[in-house]
């Protein structure tokens, strides 16, 4: 769950299935689904901010005294 909270790529997709429903509402029902889209998109600004905070989980230099992959 934690994994989906922090992937942009998720909420745009939901963000862009609530747009192509919106589609097939009208009046208020489609302003609903439009607002739904909108939320989406902010969740997805959100993950991209707290993704981009987050330590990288990889080493980028071996340690001391220990080769890397590509050696």
């Amino acid at each position: 769950m934690a994994d989906l909270l922090n992937d942009p790529d998720h909420w745009r997709k939901r963000a862009e299935d609530a747009r192509a429903r919106a589609e097939t509402f009208t009046g208020t029902a489609r302003e609903a689904m439009l607002g739904i889209a909108d939320s989406y998109e902010t969740l997805a600004r959100h993950a991209e901010r707290r993704r981009s905070a987050m330590p990288t989980r990889w080493v980028t230099a071996p340690l001391p005294g220990h080769r890397s992959p590509s050696d």
